[in-house]
Protein backbone atom coordinates (compact mmCIF):
# COMPACT_ATOMS: atom_id res chain seq x y z
CA UNK A 1 0.00 0.00 0.00
CA UNK A 2 1.01 3.49 -0.58
CA UNK A 3 2.08 5.90 1.71
CA UNK A 4 0.24 8.64 0.87
CA UNK A 5 -3.35 5.80 0.79
CA UNK A 6 -2.52 4.79 4.39
CA UNK A 7 -2.07 8.52 5.39
CA UNK A 8 -5.16 9.69 3.49
CA UNK A 9 -7.00 6.37 5.60
CA UNK A 10 -5.43 7.73 8.38
CA UNK A 11 -7.21 11.27 7.92
CA UNK A 12 -10.27 10.71 6.52
CA UNK A 13 -10.95 8.45 9.57
CA UNK A 14 -9.67 10.98 11.71
CA UNK A 15 -12.23 13.61 10.29
CA UNK A 16 -15.41 10.68 10.57
CA UNK A 17 -15.13 10.81 13.84
CA UNK A 18 -15.90 14.29 14.55
CA UNK A 19 -19.07 13.77 12.34
CA UNK A 20 -22.43 14.13 13.40
CA UNK A 21 -25.73 14.78 12.29
CA UNK A 22 -26.50 18.31 10.27
CA UNK A 23 -22.63 18.77 9.54
CA UNK A 24 -20.21 19.06 6.37
CA UNK A 25 -20.60 15.23 4.71
CA UNK A 26 -17.06 16.17 3.73
CA UNK A 27 -15.39 13.52 5.95
CA UNK A 28 -17.69 10.57 4.37
CA UNK A 29 -16.11 12.04 1.10
CA UNK A 30 -13.00 11.63 1.75
CA UNK A 31 -13.74 7.82 3.67
CA UNK A 32 -15.93 6.69 0.37
CA UNK A 33 -12.59 8.36 -2.02
CA UNK A 34 -10.33 5.54 0.29
CA UNK A 35 -12.53 2.41 -0.46
CA UNK A 36 -12.64 3.65 -4.14
CA UNK A 37 -9.07 4.06 -4.33
CA UNK A 38 -8.35 0.24 -1.79
CA UNK A 39 -10.13 -2.04 -4.02
CA UNK A 40 -7.55 -4.75 -5.23
CA UNK A 41 -5.07 -3.51 -2.84
CA UNK A 42 -5.00 -6.00 0.41
CA UNK A 43 -3.25 -4.24 2.81
CA UNK A 44 -4.99 -1.08 1.97
CA UNK A 45 -8.44 -3.39 3.04
CA UNK A 46 -7.29 -4.65 5.82
CA UNK A 47 -6.35 -0.96 6.96
CA UNK A 48 -9.92 0.01 6.04
CA UNK A 49 -11.68 -2.53 8.01
CA UNK A 50 -9.63 -1.97 10.68
CA UNK A 51 -10.66 1.53 11.04
CA UNK A 52 -13.63 1.13 10.18
CA UNK A 53 -14.45 -1.53 12.72
CA UNK A 54 -12.57 1.02 15.27
CA UNK A 55 -14.93 3.41 14.68
CA UNK A 56 -18.15 1.18 15.13
CA UNK A 57 -16.62 0.38 18.71
CA UNK A 58 -15.79 4.03 19.51
CA UNK A 59 -17.50 6.39 21.32
CA UNK A 60 -18.29 8.70 18.18
CA UNK A 61 -21.25 9.62 17.37
CA UNK A 62 -24.24 7.79 16.24
CA UNK A 63 -24.11 9.13 12.93
CA UNK A 64 -19.98 8.13 12.28
CA UNK A 65 -21.21 4.66 13.09
CA UNK A 66 -24.10 4.49 11.26
CA UNK A 67 -21.97 5.40 8.23
CA UNK A 68 -19.05 3.00 9.09
CA UNK A 69 -21.86 -0.05 9.66
CA UNK A 70 -23.03 1.06 5.93
CA UNK A 71 -19.23 1.38 4.49
CA UNK A 72 -18.25 -2.07 5.67
CA UNK A 73 -20.59 -4.20 4.29
CA UNK A 74 -18.68 -3.48 0.93
CA UNK A 75 -15.41 -4.58 1.56
CA UNK A 76 -16.84 -8.17 1.27
CA UNK A 77 -18.66 -10.56 3.72
CA UNK A 78 -16.00 -12.11 5.09
CA UNK A 79 -14.35 -8.63 6.12
CA UNK A 80 -17.42 -7.68 7.34
CA UNK A 81 -19.95 -10.22 8.58
CA UNK A 82 -18.13 -10.88 11.86
CA UNK A 83 -17.35 -7.32 12.75
CA UNK A 84 -21.11 -6.64 12.27
CA UNK A 85 -22.27 -9.62 14.27
CA UNK A 86 -21.17 -7.67 17.40
CA UNK A 87 -23.35 -4.97 17.02
CA UNK A 88 -26.49 -6.74 16.77
CA UNK A 89 -25.92 -7.49 20.73
CA UNK A 90 -26.24 -3.82 21.10
CA UNK A 91 -28.83 -2.41 23.29
CA UNK A 92 -28.56 1.01 20.71
CA UNK A 93 -31.03 -0.15 18.41
CA UNK A 94 -29.96 2.46 15.41
CA UNK A 95 -26.66 0.62 15.74
CA UNK A 96 -28.32 -2.69 15.13
CA UNK A 97 -30.50 -1.21 12.81
CA UNK A 98 -27.22 -0.02 10.83
CA UNK A 99 -25.59 -3.82 11.25
CA UNK A 100 -29.00 -5.11 9.67
CA UNK A 101 -28.36 -2.91 6.66
CA UNK A 102 -25.08 -4.29 6.27
CA UNK A 103 -25.81 -7.99 7.12
CA UNK A 104 -29.07 -7.21 4.85
CA UNK A 105 -27.41 -7.05 1.56
CA UNK A 106 -24.93 -10.31 2.06
CA UNK A 107 -26.90 -13.06 0.21
CA UNK A 108 -24.36 -15.82 2.07
CA UNK A 109 -25.59 -18.59 4.52
CA UNK A 110 -23.35 -17.32 7.08
CA UNK A 111 -25.18 -14.05 7.26
CA UNK A 112 -27.78 -16.14 8.32
CA UNK A 113 -26.20 -17.84 10.65
CA UNK A 114 -25.43 -15.15 12.41
CA UNK A 115 -28.75 -13.48 12.58
CA UNK A 116 -30.32 -16.63 14.09
CA UNK A 117 -27.54 -16.59 17.11
CA UNK A 118 -28.18 -12.99 17.38
CA UNK A 119 -32.10 -13.80 18.45
CA UNK A 120 -30.97 -14.73 21.54
CA UNK A 121 -28.30 -12.22 22.33
CA UNK A 122 -30.00 -8.96 20.87
CA UNK A 123 -31.60 -6.48 23.32
CA UNK A 124 -35.35 -6.71 23.51
CA UNK A 125 -35.86 -3.26 21.72
CA UNK A 126 -33.64 -4.04 19.19
CA UNK A 127 -34.56 -7.70 18.49
CA UNK A 128 -37.52 -6.71 16.10
CA UNK A 129 -35.42 -5.48 13.88
CA UNK A 130 -33.00 -8.83 13.67
CA UNK A 131 -36.14 -10.80 13.23
CA UNK A 132 -37.80 -8.11 10.78
CA UNK A 133 -34.71 -8.73 8.88
CA UNK A 134 -34.58 -12.55 9.04
CA UNK A 135 -38.40 -12.59 7.40
CA UNK A 136 -37.03 -10.67 4.82
CA UNK A 137 -34.58 -13.51 4.18
CA UNK A 138 -36.74 -15.60 4.16
CA UNK A 139 -34.52 -18.35 6.34
CA UNK A 140 -36.26 -21.60 6.75
CA UNK A 141 -33.82 -22.44 9.42
CA UNK A 142 -35.09 -19.50 11.92
CA UNK A 143 -38.61 -20.98 11.91
CA UNK A 144 -37.83 -23.30 15.22
CA UNK A 145 -36.54 -19.95 16.88
CA UNK A 146 -39.07 -17.85 15.73
CA UNK A 147 -41.82 -19.64 16.79
CA UNK A 148 -40.67 -20.01 20.22
CA UNK A 149 -41.01 -16.02 19.93
CA UNK A 150 -43.96 -15.76 19.67
CA UNK A 151 -44.97 -16.39 22.94
CA UNK A 152 -42.64 -13.45 24.02
CA UNK A 153 -44.13 -11.71 26.59
CA UNK A 154 -42.96 -8.36 24.32
CA UNK A 155 -46.02 -8.20 22.35
CA UNK A 156 -43.40 -6.43 19.71
CA UNK A 157 -41.06 -9.50 19.50
CA UNK A 158 -43.73 -11.61 19.16
CA UNK A 159 -45.76 -9.97 16.39
CA UNK A 160 -42.65 -9.57 14.59
CA UNK A 161 -41.86 -13.09 14.76
CA UNK A 162 -45.39 -13.96 13.22
CA UNK A 163 -45.00 -11.76 10.71
CA UNK A 164 -41.96 -13.19 10.20
CA UNK A 165 -42.86 -16.85 10.36
CA UNK A 166 -45.17 -15.37 6.96
CA UNK A 167 -42.19 -14.06 4.70
CA UNK A 168 -40.78 -16.77 4.90
CA UNK A 169 -44.07 -19.13 4.31
CA UNK A 170 -42.67 -22.49 4.59
CA UNK A 171 -44.51 -25.20 5.02
CA UNK A 172 -43.11 -25.58 8.60
CA UNK A 173 -43.55 -21.81 9.37
CA UNK A 174 -47.24 -21.78 7.97
CA UNK A 175 -47.91 -25.00 10.55
CA UNK A 176 -46.57 -22.90 13.43
CA UNK A 177 -48.74 -20.18 12.62
CA UNK A 178 -51.55 -22.21 12.42
CA UNK A 179 -51.09 -23.87 15.76
CA UNK A 180 -51.07 -20.14 16.82
CA UNK A 181 -54.29 -19.72 15.17
CA UNK A 182 -56.21 -22.32 16.94
CA UNK A 183 -55.03 -21.66 20.52
CA UNK A 184 -57.33 -18.25 19.70
CA UNK A 185 -55.10 -15.52 21.61
CA UNK A 186 -57.82 -12.94 20.84
CA UNK A 187 -55.17 -10.17 21.70
CA UNK A 188 -52.91 -11.40 18.68
CA UNK A 189 -55.48 -13.30 16.67
CA UNK A 190 -55.39 -10.23 14.24
CA UNK A 191 -51.28 -10.37 13.70
CA UNK A 192 -51.79 -14.49 13.54
CA UNK A 193 -54.68 -13.99 10.49
CA UNK A 194 -52.51 -11.36 8.74
CA UNK A 195 -49.35 -13.95 9.27
CA UNK A 196 -51.22 -16.51 7.98
CA UNK A 197 -52.18 -14.51 4.91
CA UNK A 198 -48.84 -13.01 4.24
CA UNK A 199 -47.88 -16.89 3.85
CA UNK A 200 -50.33 -18.12 1.81
CA UNK A 201 -48.98 -15.72 -0.88
CA UNK A 202 -45.27 -16.65 0.03
CA UNK A 203 -46.34 -20.19 -1.12
CA UNK A 204 -47.78 -19.08 -3.77
CA UNK A 205 -45.11 -17.27 -4.98
CA UNK A 206 -43.48 -20.36 -5.37
CA UNK A 207 -45.66 -22.82 -6.84
CA UNK A 208 -47.08 -24.14 -3.59
CA UNK A 209 -50.57 -23.44 -4.59
CA UNK A 210 -52.79 -26.21 -2.71
CA UNK A 211 -50.68 -25.19 0.38
CA UNK A 212 -51.63 -21.63 0.30
CA UNK A 213 -55.21 -22.53 -0.51
CA UNK A 214 -54.97 -24.64 2.78
CA UNK A 215 -53.50 -21.90 4.72
CA UNK A 216 -56.04 -19.03 3.74
CA UNK A 217 -58.80 -21.54 4.57
CA UNK A 218 -57.66 -21.55 7.98
CA UNK A 219 -57.51 -17.97 8.42
CA UNK A 220 -60.44 -17.25 11.19
CA UNK A 221 -61.00 -13.45 11.99
CA UNK A 222 -63.91 -11.08 12.67
CA UNK A 223 -61.25 -8.18 11.68
CA UNK A 224 -62.78 -6.36 8.13
CA UNK A 225 -59.47 -6.13 6.71
CA UNK A 226 -58.31 -10.15 7.44
CA UNK A 227 -61.57 -11.24 6.23
CA UNK A 228 -61.31 -8.59 2.99
CA UNK A 229 -57.64 -10.09 2.58
CA UNK A 230 -58.46 -13.68 2.76
CA UNK A 231 -61.44 -13.25 0.16
CA UNK A 232 -59.32 -11.67 -2.06
CA UNK A 233 -56.78 -14.34 -2.16
CA UNK A 234 -59.36 -17.08 -2.23
CA UNK A 235 -60.47 -15.31 -5.65
CA UNK A 236 -57.23 -14.61 -6.95
CA UNK A 237 -56.56 -18.36 -6.67
CA UNK A 238 -59.88 -19.42 -8.00
CA UNK A 239 -58.36 -17.86 -11.03
CA UNK A 240 -55.40 -19.49 -11.11
CA UNK A 241 -53.28 -16.11 -10.80
CA UNK A 242 -51.08 -16.37 -7.71
CA UNK A 243 -49.20 -13.18 -8.26
CA UNK A 244 -48.91 -10.84 -5.17
CA UNK A 245 -52.23 -9.48 -3.76
CA UNK A 246 -51.98 -6.45 -1.26
CA UNK A 247 -53.69 -7.70 2.39
CA UNK A 248 -54.73 -4.20 3.26
CA UNK A 249 -55.93 -1.10 1.44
Amino acid sequence: MLPTLENEISEAFAALSKYDFGQSTESLYLVENCVRASYGQPKALDALTHELTRMIDSNASLAARQFACKTLWRLGPERTLLALSKLLASSDVHLVEAACYAIGNSPSSEADRLLRDALERSQRGARVTVINLIGSRGDSLSVSALQNLTSNSDNATAEAAMRALGKIGTPDAIAALERLQKQGNSLRQFMVSAALLEGAQTLAAHGESPKAVEAVAQVSSDMKQIRRGADRLREDFDHHDHGFVPLFN
